[in-house]
């Protein structure tokens, strides 16, 4: 059997598409939105921390914030009944975690929500 110009051209065809989408999944991959932990303190925005990555936030108010496997919690307190810390943490966007007597509230929103230009 021998090969004509027209299958030649239709092997290439697919070689090259697939070649195209092997190496450039991005360009067909839906967009994921991104997750942040806003941080308030006294109204203000203290701090805004990726959830997919691992940080500490000491919010000098007796509050730390931890960011630890996608999930954001409150891992120290100095108010009197720690809610807040036995709130446990949360990921899921639009969780929010408060702490009344130190006026802290952290919560999650997506990038696109995010009233910050930058991250802390």
């Amino acid at each position: 059997m021998k090969l004509r110009t027209g299958d030649a051209v239709v092997i290439a065809a697919v070689l090259v598409t697939a070649a195209f989408l092997l190496f450039c999944p991005r360009l067909f991959a839906e967009k994921r939105e991104r997750l942040l932990a806003e941080i308030t303190v006294d109204g203000e925005t203290a701090a805004v921390l990726p959830l997919d990555q691992d940080a500490v936030f000491d919010c000098r108010n007796g509050v730390v914030v931890t960011v630890s496997g996608g999930a954001v919690s409150v891992s120290e307190s100095d108010c009197p009944d720690r809610l807040c810390v036995r709130r446990g943490p949360v990921s899921d966007r639009g969780a929010v975690i408060v702490c009344l007597p130190n006026r802290t509230v952290v919560r999650i929103v997506s990038d696109a929500e995010s009233e910050v230009d930058g991250v802390v």
